[in-house]
């Protein structure tokens, strides 16, 4: 299964982006990269992407996470990431994609770290 992308609010300024499937080398990747840039375009500034329904994730999709990040921050926004656990978690961990991008074990702790 591709990985599919559900956009939804916790807040009125809090974007989350659930992810779920595997993020493998294709081209849904591009999706998430897509998603980021269109909602910083929008005017977002405080970004979740919820991995707690992604199975499995490869380099492209450690990748897009990070440029993911990087859109976000050039755009003023502030992307964190939550609910990756597991092997999904453990290779964050192991490509320390961890030290960039803030992890947070599900959605309501990310949404709290926008107070802090």
């Amino acid at each position: 299964m591709e990985v599919t992308i559900n956009a939804r609010k916790v807040d009125p300024d809090i974007d989350v982006l659930e992810l779920a499937g595997r993020m493998t080398l294709r081209r849904e990747n591009g999706q998430i990269e897509t998603a980021v840039r269109k909602l910083v375009a929008a005017g977002s500034s405080k970004i979740i992407l919820d991995l707690s329904g992604v199975t499995y994730v490869d380099s492209s999709g450690v990748g897009a996470i990070a440029v993911s990040f990087t859109w976000a921050k050039e755009g003023n926004a502030r992307l964190v990431a939550s609910g990756a656990e597991g092997m999904v978690g453990e290779i964050f961990r192991l490509t320390r994609v961890d030290l960039l991008v803030p992890f947070f074990p599900d959605v309501s702790a990310a949404a709290a770290s926008f107070n802090s």
